[in-house]
């Protein structure tokens, strides 16, 4: 393999990677944009709630005024955190994360579970198989090269 050919494929790995990355930053700003929402419509929620509580300066309304508003919201309050569940569980699957019984996202190559404490059995990437070398094996009877 020439020189150019070697920066030319180490290129390719770099856009890759580059790619990569800007895909996750993607999702993570997604996210963070529908953390944004997900803040107002709480907020939204409570301030309807404070006024149908009747007890702020505004004009006394009650909870049946604005039982439709409170629903819809909550309903909506639902929707965003799925999709917010939905996008973070995208990122972790580009990021190659593995998920924990806990719950809890974790590096692949994590041993452990930095939240829980789970100890992880498989640490290599899906499908790894450690290659078990046998110490009592005989090296000249085809288990490894000869020591002549």
């Amino acid at each position: 393999m020439s020189f150019f050919d070697k920066m030319k494929s180490g290129l390719h790995q770099v856009k890759g990677k580059a790619q990569h990355t800007v895909e996750i930053t993607k999702l993570y700003t997604q996210i963070q944009v529908k953390k944004k929402e997900l803040q107002q419509h709480f907020t939204k929620l409570g301030e309807t709630v404070y006024e149908s509580s009747g007890i702020g300066k505004q004009k006394s309304v009650t909870v049946d005024d604005h039982q439709d508003k409170m629903v819809q919201l909550c309903r909506d309050i639902a929707k965003m955190e799925e999709e917010i569940d939905e996008l973070e569980q995208e990122m972790h699957r580009l990021k190659g994360d593995k998920l924990c019984v806990c719950g809890t996202y974790v590096a692949q190559e994590a041993l452990f579970c930095s939240r829980c404490g789970h100890k992880f059995t498989n640490t290599g990437p899906q499908g790894y198989q450690p290659i078990v070398i046998d110490p009592k094996k005989d090296r000249t009877n085809g288990g490894g090269p000869s020591s002549t």
